[in-house]
């Protein structure tokens, strides 16, 4: 029996009654796009105006989905508002892997290596598993969303879902 085509039609009753919106917000630290990438570029100080995207959001009865990165999970001042929320159950949050900021710094800092996906299979596990640990450890939740930065997952990345237990890939 071959499989169903990846794109086929869903049966009337497999969609949804009413329209779905999904919002995924690039939760991330702070850096200059003109400027080379820095491990040291980790500042997380915009993350004191996000509850103006929470509060719209939640005007309108959407919960967000804050995919974040190294630096917003391991310092309270990027995780400790969104992991209420989170516990609270007014957002979701996910992972969003930009490989210069993320341990371990196993590479040569670079524009090649900024793309996950370019990185060898064990350094890319390497990243998505201490991003993965930080989020637990510090948000209280698993992620169950991926992003890397730069849109660079490939199949060693997405080898890596299911011993995570992600199930979304959020790459563009």
């Amino acid at each position: 029996v071959s499989p169903p085509p990846l794109f086929a039609n869903p049966a009337p009753a497999d969609l949804p009654t009413r329209p779905t919106l999904m919002v995924v917000v690039d939760t991330e630290e702070e850096f200059d796009w003109e400027a080379p990438v820095s491990r040291q570029a980790t500042s997380v100080t915009a993350m004191r105006h996000i509850e103006r995207t929470q509060t719209l959001c939640g005007a309108v009865g959407l919960v967000p989905t804050y995919v974040i990165d190294y630096p917003v999970a391991t310092q309270p001042a990027g995780y400790e508002t969104i992991r209420s929320w989170a516990q609270e159950g007014r957002c979701d949050i996910g992972a969003h892997l930009h490989p210069w900021v993320n341990p371990p710094f196993d590479e040569p800092l670079n524009s090649r290596n900024t793309y996950l996906c370019n990185l060898p299979a064990s350094l890319e596990r390497a990243k998505m598993r201490q991003l993965h640990q930080a989020i637990v450890q510090n948000v209280g939740v698993v992620p169950r969303v991926f992003k890397p930065g730069r849109y660079g997952i490939g199949r060693d990345g997405l080898a890596v879902f299911d011993e995570l237990g992600l199930v979304v890939d959020a790459s563009v």
